[in-house]
């Protein structure tokens, strides 16, 4: 279930008792929250699958039309099966990605696009949950990590840089409030649990030999 900015604030505002943003602004909660958003990747992500890919018998490098995170390319690959009507989406084993500076390509064996001419190739990825813009808009991530970050972050950034009244009591209590958020973010952990593997040039360090008698793909 989505929460809004707004929600947020009003529970911060309660936590600080700053219900007209004395302490901290409208605009630092707002600040608050979007660094919460930005810390929850990778723990906490959004599952998307782009197909825009149609395998070629005589091609074996492919760019999709998705752009996943660069620290983690793309987590794994699909087909369409021979009749959508009686078969899930086989997965497929054997496919690699590279990466060509920013851009993930998709690296699939002769066998596979020979055997699967013609189909559609879905790619899972883990997506980052959007920043917002304004306190009205929706945010999916749980409303408990969403307010133990951002009020961990507001006590932080007054500790390091306000310097007109004791902030010593932000000090004391940054380390049991940082424990908090990252036990929150843990318990709502969502997201592919790995990335596919990554091929490097013919010969280089890291290839993985594809030996005649391993599956090509797998029903699930």
């Amino acid at each position: 279930m989505s929460v809004t900015g707004t929600q947020v604030i009003t529970r911060l505002q309660e936590f600080y008792d700053d219900s007209t943003d004395g302490t901290f602004s409208a605009v630092k909660k707002l600040q608050a929250i979007n660094a919460a958003i930005d810390e929850a990747f990778p723990h906490i992500a959004d599952v998307k699958v782009d197909s825009s890919i149609t395998l070629a018998s005589t091609t074996f490098e492919y760019t999709p039309t998705a752009t996943p995170e660069i620290e983690q390319g793309f987590a794994g690959a699909y087909v369409t099966p021979f009749s959508t009507t009686d078969e899930p989406k086989i997965r497929l084993t054997q496919v690699r990605q590279r990466l060509s500076t920013t851009t993930w390509t998709i690296v699939v064996p002769r066998r596979i696009t020979e055997e699967w001419n013609g189909k559609t190739l879905h790619v899972e990825y883990n997506s980052r949950v959007a920043r917002i813009t304004a306190a009205g808009d929706s945010i999916e991530l749980p409303m408990d990590y969403l307010f133990a970050y951002a009020s961990w972050w507001l006590s932080f950034s007054t500790y390091l840089t306000d310097a007109n009244f004791d902030v010593d009591v932000y000090g004391k209590v940054l380390t049991p409030m940082e424990k908090i958020w990252r036990e929150r973010r843990a318990a709502g952990h969502r997201g592919l649990p790995s990335g596919m593997p990554i091929v490097y040039q013919h010969g280089g360090a890291g290839v993985i030999p594809e030996p005649n008698n391993q599956v090509d793909s797998i029903r699930v």
